[in-house]
């Protein structure tokens, strides 16, 4: 289920973007997609629960298969800033140490399962929407 408001159409192509970023391996696109101050929130046994930019640039090159299904998606948009809020059906395997959590137990908690997320974006010079804050609320099945 799709509800993007209106003026949020860009997120969805940034959003799409990141995800086939995930699912094709191509880590190194985050560059783009993310904010210089982009940060990250989530359960504190992953990585103590936050994460700037290149620590979550480099938890993601930990990947090693990742299937991402949106079960729905809600964009809305208040002058430059958006929020997105995701439900979706991830399998993410790991491998490796990834900042001071195992590949094992990070795979153990959200591969094949399906979990919520809530985004902020906001354009920037070239009009392209970024996302400087991401938390992983977790699963919910």
């Amino acid at each position: 289920m799709l509800d993007i408001g209106a003026g949020c159409e860009g997120v969805e192509v940034a959003l799409s973007a990141w995800l086939g970023a995930l699912t094709g391996g191509q880590v190194h696109l985050l560059q783009e997609i993310l904010t210089e101050d982009f940060r990250l929130t989530c359960d504190p046994s992953i990585a103590g629960g936050r994460m700037n930019k290149a620590q979550f640039i480099e938890f993601d090159r930990h990947i090693r298969e990742c299937t991402i299904e949106v079960l729905s998606l809600t964009a809305r948009r208040y002058n430059n800033t958006a929020v997105t809020q995701i439900f979706a059906r991830v399998d993410e395997r790991f491998e490796g140490e990834i900042l001071g959590t195992s590949a094992d137990a990070i795979t153990r908690m959200v591969g094949g399962r399906i979990l919520a997320y809530a985004s902020a974006w906001r354009t920037v010079s070239d009009g392209e929407w970024r996302c400087f804050q991401h938390h992983l609320i977790g699963p919910v099945d």
